[in-house]
């Protein structure tokens, strides 16, 4: 059979307890190089060049390499997240069901909050490759039997080996160009962890990089238990960071310029553990209009040994830095 084919595919998928829609993809065959480059988009070549929608992308020159190497089947498609995720605060402000101050009261928000789930967003698209086996497995079309239809390359530990090379060249990643936790990431990288999706990419509200996690729990409303959607980053900054940062933050510079400390910002969606002593994971907000930020995801500790405070203009001198502080965070 010739090597000179393809196949356009459309479905759907469940990837984690989140709903992967629209999906279209290829089946193509080992070496079909002219096929595969009018199909994809190789966002290695220009990492920021918009994405093309008539295309699918690939993230590295590796996963190339491997469907022209292998052939098999690229599915694309678009994650679709409930907008709990995606805008909190438009969707809580909208609603008008702010997360409630008396724990006690978590479980009526929590079936209040179940009743909008379906409103999502579909703020990436995901990719889903599996390799063809056809360089180990040999079909015989003349078999009498069905059994006899493929015919192994080799045998024990030399066809073993190729199986597994083979098999690792299968990804299911993505590319984020939305909103997570009312953040724009402008473009992030989307990947699987164990049982979570991971979003990885630089906030443009802090300047740094970070790595969501996210995942859906079983949470207690008032009418049952409702598998709540959930994503959570915490982001460590250095002493050289944290001046820069807080001026992105908008917090004056009497804040920053403290030597010998680290800080922590942390951004959590609503709800992420009713159940929690920590108000940040428990309400995931507590200054208006920021449902992803708490005045305590902004966290200054002295170092183990903490160097003299680096004095600002107009500011006197300090011998040593507060044991912790924090700030609050504009609305």
């Amino acid at each position: 059979m010739s090597g000179d084919w393809a196949i356009e595919l459309r479905g759907g998928l469940r990837w984690l307890d989140f709903e992967v829609g629209q999906m279209t993809g290829l089946a193509i065959a080992p070496g079909n190089q002219a096929f595969l480059d009018a199909h994809v988009q190789k966002l290695y070549e220009d990492p920021d060049a918009p994405l093309d929608t008539s295309r699918i992308p690939i993230q590295s020159a590796d996963h190339y390499e491997d469907l022209l190497t292998y052939g098999g089947v690229l599915l694309n498609g678009r994650l679709l997240l409930p907008e709990l995720l995606t805008d909190p605060v438009g969707l809580l402000g909208s609603l008008d069901i702010p997360v409630p101050e008396d724990p006690l009261e978590l479980p009526a928000w929590v079936s209040a909050v179940a009743e909008h789930l379906s409103r999502v967003a579909q703020p990436a698209t995901v990719q889903l490759y599996l390799p063809s086996f056809a360089s180990v497995l040999l079909p015989d079309y003349d078999a009498p039997t069905e059994a006899e239809r493929l015919i192994p390359v080799g045998s024990g530990q030399e066809l073993a080996d190729r199986f597994n090379e083979v098999s690792q060249a299968a990804y299911l990643e993505g590319t984020f160009d939305g909103t997570l936790l009312s953040i724009p990431f402008g473009k992030a990288r989307v990947y699987t962890d164990v049982d979570t999706i991971g979003v990885e990419g630089k906030l443009p509200l802090i300047g740094l990089q970070a790595n969501f996690q996210l995942d859906t729990a079983p949470t207690a409303g008032s009418d049952g238990t409702v598998q709540l959607p959930r994503a959570i980053t915490t982001v460590s900054i250095d002493e050289a960071e944290i001046d820069a940062a807080l001026a992105r933050l908008g917090l004056p510079p009497i804040v920053g310029g403290v030597a010998g400390v680290d800080s922590t910002f942390r951004a959590v969606s609503p709800g992420y553990e009713p159940t929690s002593t920590d108000p940040l994971l428990r309400k995931g907000h507590r200054a208006p209009g920021r449902a992803w930020l708490s005045t305590d995801s902004w966290t200054m500790r002295s170092s183990a040994s903490p160097s003299p405070r680096r004095p600002h203009p107009g500011y006197p001198t300090s011998s040593a830095p507060p044991e912790s502080a924090g700030s609050a965070l504009p609305a």
